[in-house]
C-alpha cells in the first residue's frame, strides 16, 4: 500500500508552490523553484502562458485573465522564490 494509514485524497503538503499577491497597483506571482540555479532560468510570455524552462526542464503556467492586459515589469528571485511583477 502506496499510502500507508493515509488516504490518497489528504493534502501531504502545507506549502505554496504558487501564489498571487496584490501590491500597489501591481501583482506579484512568486512561484517557489527550490535547488534552482538561477543562472540557468529562461522564461518567456506568448499570450496567456508563461514559459520557464531551466536546463532540459519546462513548465507553461496558464495565467489567469486578470492578468492577460498586463505586462511584465520585471523578475527575479526572493531566496528559493521566482517573483515576477505585472504591472
Amino acid at each position: 500500500d502506496i499510502y500507508g494509514e493515509l488516504s490518497p485524497w489528504d493534502r501531504l503538503s502545507e506549502v505554496n508552490t504558487i501564489t498571487f499577491e496584490k501590491q500597489a497597483g501591481s501583482v506579484v506571482l512568486s512561484i517557489l523553484l527550490p535547488n534552482m540555479k538561477k543562472s540557468s532560468l529562461d522564461m518567456g510570455r506568448k499570450d496567456n502562458d508563461l514559459v520557464i524552462r531551466a536546463g532540459r526542464y519546462q513548465r507553461v503556467l496558464t495565467l489567469p485573465d486578470s492578468l492577460s492586459g498586463r505586462s511584465i515589469s520585471h523578475a527575479g528571485f526572493t531566496g528559493d522564490r521566482l517573483e515576477i511583477v505585472f504591472k
